[in-house]
C-alpha cells in the first residue's frame, strides 16, 4: 500500500497496514519523526497540568505525577528543547517565589513528594548537605558539635580538612613516611 506521509509529504509504502489500523489513523506518517513533528504542543497550561497532580489532603501536598527514582517528582515543563523540573521547584515557582542563585530547596518536612512551598527553603548546597541523614553528615555532626575528632585532636574549623581532623591526616602521613 503506497500512501503519502501527512508532513513531508513523501511517497512510502506500508506493506504491513491492514485496512482496519488505516481506518483508525495508522500509517499517516512516514516516519517516527513526522509523527511527533505532526503531534500538538501541551495546550493545557503548566500550572493547570501541575496543580492537578497534587494531593493537598494533608499537611505535605504529594506528588501523584511522574516520579524520579529518588523519590523527587518531576514535570515536563518545555517542548523544544525536551525539559523536565523537579516538582517541588515548580511548586515554588508558581507560587510566585524565586529561588535566589547559588541556593536549593530544602525539604523541611523530610518528604521527597512533598510539594508544599511552606516546607521548602532556600539553602546552600551545603547546608542542605548537612542537614541530611547520611552516616557521615551524621557523624561530622556530631564531632563538630562536641569539638573533638574521634582521636582527641580540636574538631575546630580551622583544624579540618574537609571532613577530616588535619592533625589526624598530618599522623597518619607521618606513619606513612616512617613505614
Amino acid at each position: 500500500m503506497t500512501r503519502a506521509c501527512e508532513v513531508c509529504n513523501v511517497v512510502f509504502e506500508r506493506w504491513h497496514l491492514k485496512p482496519a489500523h488505516i481506518r483508525r489513523g495508522g500509517g499517516r506518517f512516514c516516519s517516527r519523526s513526522c509523527a511527533n513533528k505532526a503531534r500538538p504542543p501541551h495546550t493545557v497550561p503548566l500550572s493547570e497540568r501541575f496543580w492537578s497532580k497534587v494531593d493537598k489532603s494533608g499537611d505535605c501536598w504529594i506528588w501523584k505525577g511522574s516520579m524520579q527514582r529518588s523519590g523527587y517528582g518531576h514535570i515536563h515543563v518545555s517542548e523544544k528543547p525536551k525539559r523536565f523540573a523537579s516538582a517541588h521547584r515548580v511548586a515554588w515557582e508558581l507560587c510566585g517565589r524565586v529561588i535566589p542563585p547559588g541556593m536549593v530547596l530544602d525539604h523541611l518536612c523530610r518528604t521527597p513528594a512533598c510539594v508544599n512551598p511552606d516546607h521548602l527553603e532556600p539553602v546552600t548546597q551545603r547546608e542542605n548537605a548537612l542537614r541530611g541523614v547520611a552516616p557521615n553528615v551524621l557523624t561530622f555532626r556530631k564531632r563538630m558539635e562536641t569539638g573533638i575528632c574521634a582521636n582527641g585532636h580540636p574538631a575546630s574549623r580551622w583544624n579540618r580538612v574537609r571532613r577530616y581532623c588535619r592533625s589526624c591526616l598530618n599522623d597518619a602521613q607521618r606513619q606513612r613516611k616512617q613505614n
